[in-house]
């Protein structure tokens, strides 16, 4: 069985879309490829697993990725308790 493998997305490219989400295009461990869009929350990297991408749907092996592309910007908003936001009725 011949599985084709595409290029590895590395390290320092992963972190720059921390906070942002993201579809996230990867090969499992039988080669199928699957997308997921979620939030990527962290990239980190494991001692003797290697690098993973943390998301809100599951943790990704970073070396079975092949492509990570923006969807948007999560924007948090704060509010502080002396702001009195109307409700509508």
């Amino acid at each position: 069985m011949n599985l084709m493998r595409s290029k590895a997305v590395n390290l320092s490219e992963a972190k720059s879309y921390i906070g942002k989400r993201c579809e996230v295009t990867w090969n499992d461990r039988f080669g199928k490829m699957n997308v997921s869009s979620s939030v990527i929350y962290d990239v980190t990297f494991v001692p003797l697993y290697g690098g993973y991408v943390v998301t809100d749907e599951e943790d990704i092996r970073l070396d079975r990725v092949s492509n990570i592309c923006l969807m948007e910007e999560i924007t948090t908003v704060q509010v502080h308790k002396s702001e009195q936001i109307p409700l509508a009725a």
